[in-house]
């Protein structure tokens, strides 16, 4: 029996901790399930020919409206601050020089009349933001003019970190369960002109194979994983 729990005691967190791993990964498939069909109901309502031209309203509170049509929402925060739809002490995925993720704070959206945010029926939150017309990005100028550039063929012109539409961002367990982490339970996209990349995690890569990304993050320090 001595020998029996010493086993369960070193396994048991393993198991717990691998559950909770495919608990999440599972809720950032589903809502990245209906983010995309929230982006194509959108397009196909409004006539839209790609997500350039969706992303080039007047406004991330229109833009917000029109995706929330599709989305069962328990609560709508639109570009409001301090509402509680997010939260606003979000951990970066990775250890960065220029100090994003150096302290537990990242960045307040949920203080941001630049953002939309909402929460979903299904406990996730969701927070958004297009580059076009609001840009208030500190790269919105060269993100306004690469986002709709095109090749003389007509062609979309990709690379760079400013071919951005805009972002978007899913807590796929809501704002007031932890540990709101990108790459754990907070997952992100970067909008391009007839695509959707990675933002701040390896949001495709987790979905592809069922991992996840991100450095366990300590007060203080960083440990790889």
């Amino acid at each position: 029996l001595g020998i029996i729990g010493v086993v369960a005691a070193i396994t048991m967190p393993t198991l717990v901790a691998n559950n909770r791993e495919k608990q999440l990964i599972t809720a950032l498939k589903k809502n990245n399930a209906l983010i995309e069909q929230s982006l194509y109901m959108v397009q196909s309502k409004y006539g839209y020919t790609d997500y350039a031209e969706m992303f080039a309203m007047n406004s991330t509170q229109e833009l917000y409206n029109k995706l929330a049509e599709n989305l069962k929402m328990s609560k709508s925060c639109g570009t409001a601050s301090n509402q509680g739809c997010i939260s606003n002490n979000m951990i970066g995925a990775r250890y960065r020089n220029n100090g994003w993720g150096s302290t537990v704070s990242m960045s307040n959206y949920d203080q941001s009349t630049s953002w939309a945010k909402g929460q979903l029926t299904n406990g996730s939150s969701i927070f958004l933001h297009n580059y076009v017309k609001s840009g208030t990005h500190n790269n919105s100028a060269a993100s306004s003019t690469k986002c709709n550039k095109k090749d003389a063929d007509g062609n979309y012109v990709y690379g760079g970190v400013g071919v951005q539409c805009g972002l978007i961002g899913i807590d796929v367990n809501g704002p007031n369960k932890g540990p709101n982490q990108f790459g754990i339970d907070v997952y992100g996209y970067v909008v391009q002109p007839t695509k959707l990349s990675n933002w701040e995690s390896s949001t495709i890569e987790t979905m592809r194979n069922d991992k996840l990304y991100y450095n366990k993050y300590t007060p203080g320090k960083y440990e790889n994983k």
